[in-house]
């Protein structure tokens, strides 16, 4: 995090990495490794700027920033002192850059806008780990509708004829029974991690 008067002219990226360099050096004096050595899995990283100065009318004057990309923004705080600007997108090491132009913004309030960011991105990225287990399940779960679909009309044929039907109503239990079993299965595996993501 970088604030004060230090004017953003361009891409938010060599600010990063120059605190990154920076940091890494006081670790290697303290005998700890580099942050990219640290270990561990990262779900989110941001790169979180804030510049004291006036704020901006339009998207376009902070399009530069962000290297022409669209842009979200909004204002910060009922009192309108701060902006944020953002596109969202991750860069080659994975970060999301966030830019906050304000006047005059306490250490405390940017302490809380950064904490309260920090936690938005990585409820968001938590809730994006789902995906993938959710697309590995599209096609089985189309398949079992079919499969309920086929069995639900051979029911209904066989509802329509006169008689006892033991080997076929046993036949219908076992398909039902297979299909339950897989549903409970897919249930166990993955429920968890849609339980993540909605929260």
């Amino acid at each position: 995090m970088i604030q004060g008067r230090v004017e953003v002219t361009g891409s938010l990226e060599p600010s990063r990495l120059a605190l990154e360099e920076s940091t890494n050096r006081l670790l290697s004096k303290l005998g700890c490794p580099a942050i990219s050595q640290a270990g561990g899995e990262r779900i989110s990283a941001l790169d979180l700027v804030f510049e004291q100065r006036s704020l901006f009318a339009e998207a376009q004057d902070v399009s530069k920033i962000f290297n022409g990309n669209t842009l979200f923004g909004s204002f910060l705080l009922s009192t309108k002192i701060a902006q944020l600007w953002t596109d969202l997108r991750l860069d080659a090491d994975g970060y999301i850059s966030y830019y906050i132009p304000h006047n005059t913004l306490g250490s405390r309030q940017a302490g809380r806008i950064a904490r309260a960011l920090a936690e938005a991105e990585t409820y968001r990225m938590t809730a994006m780990l789902a995906f993938p287990f959710a697309k590995s399940l599209s096609l089985p779960l189309r398949q079992a509708e079919s499969g309920l679909v086929i069995l639900s009309e051979k029911i209904a044929q066989l509802q329509s004829t006169a008689g006892i039907h033991i080997d076929e109503d046993g036949q219908f239990l076992a398909d039902l029974s297979r299909i339950a079993s897989k549903i409970e299965q897919w249930v166990s595996s993955y429920g968890l991690r849609f339980t993540a993501s909605e929260a």
